[in-house]
């Protein structure tokens, strides 16, 4: 009887080790990856913020952006930066120009053109543009405020002229009448190219 008993507890342990043994092999399956539903994408920037002046048009347009907690601060900011952009297209511009002009001239090389062209660029740059008019306006959801100027043509010409006019007088051997007759040529043909990452 005892070896009855014997492989009937043999029987039923090797019953156990094989349930033990398949059940912890099988393993249950991870349950697949639901499709995430994305939410759409919140702007982040105005639809206009790289828009530019209609071919022909008469103005220079700069952007600005900025995110702060106070909206009156940050209006005020995106604004400078958006006259500081202008200034920028300016500047190239006038550089440009006098280069052109100083290497026609045959004094490219010459240090007092080029202290003079640089000059006159640090000063458009520095130049509030104060006559730059907001033309747009938008704060998005991210509570950034974005801003553009507009400065008519006629207006840039007085600044330019200003700037080219002030920065002259102190450099004799440069004629600034001739580069401001270039100055008209140039500003009919420029067309205002904004750069809303300028910061």
């Amino acid at each position: 009887m005892n070896k009855t008993i014997f492989k009937y507890a043999l029987v039923f342990i090797m019953m156990m080790l094989c349930v033990t043994v398949f059940a912890g092999g099988k393993k249950e399956q991870a349950p697949s990856p639901q499709p995430q539903v994305q939410a759409a994408p919140v702007p982040t920037e105005p639809s206009w913020a790289y828009d530019q002046p209609d071919e022909g048009a008469n103005v220079f347009w700069g952007v600005g952006y900025i995110k702060l907690q106070n909206d009156s601060l940050a209006q005020r900011t995106a604004t400078a930066l958006a006259r500081r952009d202008v200034a920028a297209q300016l500047e190239t511009m006038v550089q440009g120009m006098l280069t052109d002009y100083a290497r026609e001239a045959g004094k490219l090389n010459d240090a007092v053109s080029v202290l003079f062209i640089e000059d006159v660029g640090r000063a458009l740059i520095n130049h509030t543009l104060s006559g730059a008019a907001v033309n747009a306006r938008e704060r998005m959801s991210d509570n950034t405020w974005w801003i553009r100027v507009s400065l008519p043509k006629p207006d840039a010409k007085d600044v330019i002229t200003n700037v080219v006019t002030n920065e002259a007088s102190r450099y004799a051997e440069f004629s600034a009448a001739e580069a401001l007759r270039r100055l008209d040529f140039e500003l009919e043909r420029t067309r205002s190219r904004p750069d809303p990452r300028t910061e």
